[in-house]
């Protein structure tokens, strides 16, 4: 894989980022931080529990995208931690893996010549494929956050979604030989040295998942390059996903 950390095909993050400190977490899309000293709302733009790092006290960075179609002026997109800053915006890695896609960072890709996003597919075409390419190259994005000893895991919430997409990316190779399903796994910090299925957490995922690449589903894994201190991101190096079986914490 090329590695690219131009600023020009990096992804931008935010345009003024602020410092806070984390308070409470209202509900899974509302918290509350201070800054100078004074309370506010903000926008958490991730609905997975995330209990091991967003916690009272952690230091934050938000944006304020105060807007008349806002109820809420600032989002919270960073959490500050000792060995990476952890990117909160779920939305964010789809569009990494865009911009990867169209400047052909990843080698099993570049020879793409069309990049659809969001295209339509499964039984009664009611679910959505991140990235279609050349009509025959599916591909689903999923985000972690979540570490423990280096390690990052998936999901950190059960997800029916998640195991909805491994069964119908199944389907999809099943039935055509000449399709291809991928699952590119993106971590959203910089301290994971591998990524493995969160079997305590999900099970029924980490099953699928195992299941998925014995029928020939294929997976990556990469970290996520930051620069000028957050404010713009783009796909780093490629790291392991383990499907082994390991001892539970």
């Amino acid at each position: 894989m090329k590695k690219i950390f131009d600023i020009s095909v990096m992804v931008r993050v935010a345009k003024h980022l602020e410092h806070g400190i984390f308070e409470y977490r209202e509900n899974r899309f509302v918290g509350y931080f201070k800054m100078n000293g004074q309370l506010n709302k903000c926008h958490i733009l991730n609905p997975g529990r995330m209990e091991n790092f967003l916690n009272p006290g952690a230091e934050i960075l938000v944006e304020n995208r105060k807007s008349p179609k806002r109820k809420i002026a600032f989002s919270l997109l960073y959490v500050i931690h000792p060995n990476s800053l952890i990117l909160i915006d779920s939305q964010l890695p789809n569009k990494i893996i865009k911009e990867a896609l169209q400047n052909r960072v990843i080698d099993q890709f570049k020879h793409a010549k069309l990049i659809k996003p969001e295209q339509t597919y499964g039984k009664l075409r009611k679910s959505r494929i991140d990235f279609l390419l050349d009509n025959s190259l599916y591909i689903e994005v999923k985000a972690t956050n979540f570490v423990h000893e280096g390690i990052g895991y998936f999901p950190d919430a059960p997800s029916i979604r998640a195991q909805k997409h491994i069964t119908e990316l199944c389907e999809v190779i099943e039935k055509d030989s000449s399709k291809e399903a991928y699952i590119i796994f993106l971590a959203q910090r910089t301290d994971i040295t591998e990524i493995r299925p969160f079997d305590k957490i999900d099970p029924k995922f980490a099953h699928l998942l195992r299941t998925g690449a014995a029928k020939g589903i294929k997976m990556l894994g990469f970290l996520i390059k930051y620069a000028e201190s957050g404010h713009f991101a783009c796909l780093g190096e490629e790291i392991l996903i383990n499907l082994q079986p390991y001892d539970q914490f």
